[in-house]
């Protein structure tokens, strides 16, 4: 990012003065994006952490591929722990030795 800013000629402000690009690793409040003017962007967006945290995407994908299977048949059975246990324990019997499953921390 920075070597792009230097392309560009644009410089590190802070966040009281007059910018056009915010960019933050954190969330951002809805009341900040209100206050944006035309020509003001920032890398995030309100509710971006339900697209973001696994846990989250995990189970909002799962509540749309309950409402439209058909749609949302694109991604694998998905388990959360601990909630899921019962169920991954099941589908592991079931399955056997040779059934793949992704971990994520």
């Amino acid at each position: 990012l920075r070597i792009v800013q230097r392309q560009l000629g644009w410089r590190e402000v802070c966040d009281e003065d007059e910018w056009d690009v915010f960019w933050t690793d954190t969330s951002i409040n809805i009341d900040r994006i209100f206050r944006l003017t035309r020509t003001q962007k920032i890398n995030h967006f309100n509710g971006m952490l339900e697209l973001c945290r696994k846990r989250a995407m995990a189970r909002n994908l799962s509540r749309m591929q309950k409402v439209f299977p058909k749609h949302y048949d694109f991604f694998p059975l998905t388990f959360v722990l601990p909630t899921d246990l019962s169920p991954l324990v099941e589908d592991v019997k079931s399955h056997g030795k040779r059934q793949f499953y992704i971990l994520k921390p």
